[in-house]
């Protein structure tokens, strides 16, 4: 499963065409969309928590 902006970038267009023509594509039921799963555990906590360390240490 990829996002909205990661299959823009893949494409190199831009995101709002990419929302029309995946609109077109979920009307013929060529696409289907998924809710993300957002979980957040211990993992993503500790990523962000580096990022921020990285960032004061700037």
């Amino acid at each position: 499963m990829q996002s909205v902006a990661e299959i823009a970038a893949h494409l190199d267009l831009p995101v709002g065409a990419v929302r029309v023509l995946l609109g077109d594509l979920v009307a013929r039921n060529l696409v289907r969309i998924r809710e993300p799963h957002l979980t957040v555990g211990p993992t993503e906590h500790s990523i962000f928590e580096a990022v921020v360390n990285g960032l004061r240490a700037l």
